[in-house]
């Protein structure tokens, strides 16, 4: 008698085979990212023997800008491979579609059944996640190991002995925030959910919940340790300073053009500046005539200096952001932080698929029907999510609560921190389809309830 086949396994037979189609339709160029070949080359590095470096000269000076766990999962696949990106793309498949049966357990432990097999179809399926998994980038071994954290934190809530699922948690949650270093403050958010709902639940004091959380977090800095040991080294060794996870933008653009008087006046603009080329002058959003023209005038120095930014230059630029702040205070302090979180979650995500309206920042021109197709979808998911998160708080408010307080904190970090890139919120894209599933379970037992209605 053949072993029963798991519930899941048309979900991730499907979520396998719409992967590996995209890998056989999309170009290679599509796939990859300026961020690629650092990747590549740090990866390259590891299998030669020289370590962490991009650097081809024989010096091989480690570098400090990216983190390791995504160069290793290359020089893992390339050293049983060779150098082939479709045997990464191939297992960069497999791993994603791997998230669909945890994502199917976790809704089924939390949610229920037909929540659960929602979630894994809409995983399976939806386009954002697929292009993420088969672009030669981070976010997807993130997103792997952020679903994995989660799966493993419901059941440790449902084991009678949840030590090692709190540990398997702990170290899944410091490879995803390793892996993409903006998501340690989620994770830290993330534990301390995970205390509170045990405690809850248990019925434990709060010094065992305290416990718990210094057992996620103990866990947490297992994948980070050997890194930071490494930085160390790296660092007298070749006599720089020390760094404790990542230094970013160590090189231009980043040290001669990206300053921080000029990123903080870039961060006054809300639409349309920071969704296409930050390498040009915003075309609208200006305050006064004024200003625009002496932006122009500042970028002309700019472009003459090859991309170099001056003092004098800097200066005008913190002057006009404070000019900015002090004319539209409820424009720039109210309205555009909720404005950016919400294209943060309901913009197309065209950046799946590398396209952009204008072809701005390298990318390539899409049609302005791909576009609003992806935004209709993706609106409309993200939506059902909101209605999942209040439905699912009617019977539990710690389930909901991991639905959305992860997200949560992402934007917040994201709108007032970070870059705002909405491919930086892929590595929860999980949780949406989670969310996404309550919603539309529902609205159809909303549906239904009218119907049976109307009939009797």
């Amino acid at each position: 008698m053949s072993a029963r086949l798991p519930r899941w396994w048309p979900q991730a037979a499907a979520a396998l085979a719409f992967r590996l189609a995209l890998v056989a339709l999309v170009p290679l160029s599509s796939m990859q990212s300026g961020d690629t070949p650092d990747y590549a080359a740090l990866a390259q590095g590891v299998l030669s023997g020289y370590g962490f470096s991009t650097d081809t000269s024989p010096a091989h000076v480690s570098t400090f800008e990216r983190p390791p766990t995504y160069p290793l999962l290359i020089a893992l696949v390339w050293l049983v491979t060779g150098k082939s990106w479709l045997s990464l793309a191939v297992v960069q498949c497999v791993l994603d579609a791997a998230v669909v049966p945890l994502l199917y357990d976790t809704a089924s432990r939390r949610l229920g059944e037909r929540e659960a097999s929602i979630a894994a179809w809409l995983y399976a399926l939806l386009p954002f996640p697929a292009g993420t998994a088969i672009q030669f980038m981070s976010e997807g071994l993130s997103g792997f190991a952020f679903v994995l954290s989660v799966w493993s934190a419901t059941r440790a809530r449902d084991s009678e002995r949840p030590r090692r699922w709190l540990a398997l948690s702990g170290v899944a949650m410091g490879l995803s925030a390793l892996t993409r270093p903006y998501l340690i403050p989620v994770g830290a958010v993330f534990g301390l959910l995970v205390a509170l709902e045990l405690r809850h639940r248990r019925g434990l004091s709060i010094r065992q919940a305290v416990a718990v959380l210094a057992l996620f977090g103990a866990t947490c800095a297992v994948p980070f340790a050997p890194w930071v040991a490494r930085n160390a080294w790296a660092s007298r060794t070749y006599r720089v300073p020390f760094v404790l996870v990542q230094h970013y933008a160590s090189r231009p653009p980043y040290t001669t053009m990206l300053t921080a008087e000029f990123e903080g006046y870039l961060a006054s603009f809300d639409e349309p500046f920071v969704w296409t080329d930050t390498f040009k002058p915003p075309t609208r959003g200006y305050l006064t005539n004024a200003e625009r023209d002496e932006v122009a005038a500042l970028w002309r120095e700019l472009e003459a200096s090859n991309g170099s930014m001056t003092p004098a230059m800097n200066a005008a630029f913190s002057r006009l952001t404070a000019e900015r702040y002090r004319q539209a205070p409820l424009r720039l302090y109210v309205w555009r932080p909720i404005s950016m979180a919400l294209k943060t979650w309901f913009s197309p995500r065209a950046s799946t698929f590398r396209v952009s309206l204008d072809g701005g920042s390298g990318l390539a021109q899409g049609s302005k029907f791909l576009l609003l197709s992806l935004l209709v979808v993706n609106a409309s998911t993200t939506l059902l999510a909101l209605l999942g998160v209040f439905a699912v708080a009617r019977r539990s408010r710690y389930d909901a609560a991991v639905l959305w307080v992860p997200p949560a904190a992402l934007t917040v970090l994201l709108v007032y921190i970070a870059t705002r890139e909405t491919r930086f919120t892929m590595p929860l894209y999980g949780l949406l389809t989670l969310a996404c599933a309550g919603g539309l379970v529902a609205v159809l037992d909303r549906v239904r309830a009218r119907l049976t209605a109307r009939g009797a």
